[in-house]
């Protein structure tokens, strides 16, 4: 078995997998905490996971070609940029790292998004050059770009940055997966999950711990399997408890969408369509400002434990509008990769873009990537280079 994997790294079908997955792992029924899907959401599901597939064999016909040749850009200038940002925003804010605890409003008010999503689109940048070069020192300064997120305890931009460098790995490699690579692949996976499980455990314990130090703080999955209520067949199963982590956040938003479908039922109204144009297909940092001026008050999707605080890319646009809400974003994000694509086909940085959006839509199983600042803002940086460059035209300011 042979399979170029650059077929899947588009957005369509990068959504198609991801719902897939995430609607497979639901039906195993592990957690008796989640209601059981309806048939109305599955076939809903099953269509649009249908639709998206489709369109992502019609999109790799149109998808472009990454540029042979790396593009060069004054990185040098650009890290010095980033990295004077990033110092002035823990002169505003500290340093998070060194408290433990994550600043919800770090960053200077009128530049924290562009830093973020900057930051994110340099270190991917670097990565590529490390890609399309093969010179070490650009996956130093990739991973020197990471450490900024890691000092503001951002788990979630560094999961979205590596992402999509894995995204922009397949389009710029074209890797060929076969037997030995996809077990490979898989055996990391589990092991990616195990150690998210493990992770969960022992953050979960000391927190608790925190709170009442007389508890037993011993190595256990406890938390976990009472908070998911794990079927009978789990824990009498070969299963590791730490898989079961990895599980219930996969999951869990799918069962969300589900709760909040059970218990209301939206009208589709100009109202609420006019509250999920603005709230689901607007940047966050424009929407915020709009309620903020307006005096709105953006509807939140209920939840079925506050812990587990997500509920899909489509959750949103169901408490605005309903069943017909969910359609119209769902034609948003349908015909989105390909205006885009179409716009930034000339471009030598197209590759990142798509990649980028790669990881937007994969993520959609979770949450609206689609809204948040600081990953799509991102795909404005490539469309700066808006002319296919000249042979020879690659290096800007010499840097090399």
């Amino acid at each position: 078995m042979n399979f170029n994997l650059q077929k899947i790294a588009n957005p369509y079908t990068v959504f198609g997998l991801a719902w897939s997955l995430c609607l497979v792992m639901y039906s195993f029924g592990w957690a008796g905490i989640f209601p059981k899907i309806t048939l109305q959401l599955a076939v809903f599901l099953i269509v649009l996971i249908a639709l998206f597939i489709a369109t992502g064999i019609f999109y790799n016909r149109i998808k472009p070609a990454a540029f042979k040749e790396p593009f060069i850009l004054n990185y040098r200038l650009l890290l010095g940029i980033n990295t004077a940002i990033w110092i002035l925003s823990f002169l505003y804010s500290g340093i998070p790292l060194l408290s433990g605890l994550r600043n919800e409003d770090f960053g200077i008010p009128l530049i924290k998004n562009f830093a973020t999503s900057f930051n994110n689109f340099l270190s991917i940048y670097c990565f590529y050059l490390f890609l399309t070069t093969r010179r070490k020192k650009f996956l130093l300064y990739s991973a020197y770009c990471l450490a900024f997120f890691i000092l503001v305890i951002s788990r979630g931009n560094i999961m979205m940055s590596l992402a999509t460098m894995f995204f922009l790995w397949i389009n710029l490699k074209s890797p060929v997966l076969n037997v030995k690579k996809l077990a490979a692949i898989a055996t990391g996976i589990l092991l990616v999950f195990y150690l998210f499980g493990v992770a969960g455990n022992l953050r979960s314990i000391n927190d608790l711990a925190s709170y009442n130090p007389k508890m037993d703080n011993s190595y256990n999955s406890d938390i976990i399997i009472k908070i998911g209520d794990a079927s009978d067949f789990f824990k009498n199963s070969f299963i590791p408890n730490e898989y079961f982590w990895s599980y219930v956040y996969i999951t869990s938003p799918l069962s969300n969408l589900q709760y909040n479908i059970n218990n209301s039922s939206p009208p589709f109204t100009p109202k609420g369509v006019s509250l999920l144009v603005v709230n689901e297909i607007m940047l966050d940092a424009i929407s915020k400002k709009i309620n903020t001026s307006l005096d709105l008050v953006p509807t939140s999707p209920s939840l079925i434990v506050e812990t587990l605080t997500v509920s899909t890319t489509l959750a949103g646009s169901y408490v605005d509008a309903g069943w017909f809400g969910m359609i119209l974003f769902m034609a948003v994000l349908w015909i989105l990769p390909i205006v885009y694509t179409l716009i930034i086909q000339d471009t030598p940085l197209a590759v990142i873009g798509i990649s980028t959006m790669c990881t937007i839509y994969f993520f959609s199983i979770f949450d609206n990537m689609l809204a948040l600042t600081g990953l799509t803002f991102q795909l404005v940086f490539p469309l700066i280079f808006l002319s296919k460059p000249q042979k020879g035209s690659f290096s800007i300011a010499g840097n090399q």
